[in-house]
């Protein structure tokens, strides 16, 4: 007759911190104005607890984004066209500004905590 014998599960010991990553809490969509004079925060007011944002431009311009602001740039960053997007895995203490290639448009900005 055979034997059964069971197998110790494994230890595994956690040094740090661990953080989950994507939706654990709650998620915002803003809409942000935006234009080619300066550059606008995305969003203004980050959500608590932030780990991942997305912008998406549905403007008609391509816009650009940058984390650096002062001094002005010019018009200087990582482009967006016009139908695109772009995620960051990103913690609510960063901040990433948009500037439009031309005139005052819209883009949406979707974060996760």
């Amino acid at each position: 007759m055979a034997k059964t014998i069971p197998i110790p599960s494994p230890k595994v010991s956690v040094t740090g911190s661990v953080s989950t990553s994507g939706l654990s809490k709650e998620g915002k969509i803003t809409v942000v104005t935006i234009d080619d004079v300066s550059w606008t925060a995305l969003p203004a007011s980050a959500l608590a607890d932030r780990n991942q944002i997305n912008i998406q431009n549905e403007s008609g311009v391509e816009i650009k984004v940058n984390h650096v602001v002062a001094p002005d740039p010019g018009y200087v960053g990582i482009i967006i066209p016009d139908g695109g997007e772009r995620q960051y895995g990103i913690k609510d203490s960063i901040i990433i500004y948009a500037r439009a290639q031309a005139g005052t448009v819209n883009i949406e900005v979707e974060e996760l905590s």
